[in-house]
């Protein structure tokens, strides 16, 4: 049975009030706009660690002070369905521990290759984890990393920006009405599975991590807002005007973060890849 329910949205700038009907099929809600493609060619890109990430450097993103956790597999899915997974022995019917410097190099240049082909780099938290991480896999290459992560869109760290908060992918895939969306593993899971020989099983895992990745960025591009799951249940609806790249998300207005116990600061997510971190790379090449 379609249930119609009526929102009204109040424009806060002229006060006016506009009323539209969303659809409900049984449980599952259609969006006037979900049909009408954002026109971004999209490339997500995911990766796993095959081994726990220490939890000094999740609060901190002091990639440059912790020695790599060693990148297990790495996933990437373009809006036109082409799907590349990248791990130690791919072909060779044995997966390998992790990626050599050598796969790193060629994971970070299909990033380059799709950026010059008109695809947007789409992540959630790439910011803060996946392009860090990938640069102390390659350091001789940070320079390129850091222009990637800079100049990717990062929808967590662009809600980070609004709000004040980070958000798991988990609660804006069910606030999205992503079907099919798994339940989101903790980061320490991932690598006790890989080192406990359910290879394939981490393999399959960010497969499927990009998709969702992919659907999540599509559906907020093309809605201009992005829902989320509170903890208690409820749904919660945040405006999003236009998908940013990273390096605009720190042009916007930092958020009222006054209610909370303990705030994060931006420099957290992307302090390591910011212009001055660029400069000193470069000084310290000239040397």
């Amino acid at each position: 049975m379609n249930v119609q329910r009526f929102v009204l949205r109040v424009n806060a700038a002229t006060k006016s009030i506009r009323c539209y009907t969303r659809v409900y099929h049984g449980t599952r809600k259609v969006h006037p706009k979900d049909n009408t493609p954002s026109g971004i060619k999209w490339l997500a890109f995911d990766i796993e660690t095959s081994s726990f990430v220490n939890t000094e450097f999740q609060a901190n993103k002091d990639y440059q002070t912790f020695s790599s956790p060693g990148i297990a597999c790495v996933a990437t899915l373009s809006s036109d369905g082409e799907k590349k997974l990248f791990y130690s022995g791919a072909g060779t019917g044995i997966v390998n521990e992790k990626l050599s410097t050598e796969d790193c190099k060629e994971v970070i240049q299909h990033l380059k290759d799709s950026v010059k082909a008109g695809y947007s780099i789409v992540t959630w938290n790439g910011t803060g984890f996946d392009f860090p991480i990938l640069a102390q896999e390659v350091p001789s290459l940070e320079s390129d990393i850091q222009e990637l992560a800079l100049h990717h869109i990062d929808i967590m760290f662009l809600l980070f920006c609004m709000k004040g908060f980070p958000l798991s992918m988990e609660a804006a895939a069910k606030g999205m009405g992503i079907s099919g969306a798994k339940t989101i593993m903790k980061s320490e899971d991932v690598p006790k599975m890989w080192n406990s020989g359910k290879k394939q099983e981490v393999i399959d895992y960010v497969s499927e991590d990009v998709k969702v990745t992919i659907e999540l960025a599509e559906k907020i591009a093309r809605r201009k807002e992005i829902t989320w799951q509170s903890k208690s249940g409820h749904p919660v609806t945040l405006p999003i005007p236009e998908v940013r790249l990273v390096k605009d998300c720190q042009e916007l207005p930092l958020p009222d973060v006054s209610w909370m116990k303990v705030s994060i600061p931006r420099e957290a997510y992307i302090g390591w890849c910011t212009k001055d971190s660029v400069d000193k790379q470069e000084e310290k090449a000239k040397e």
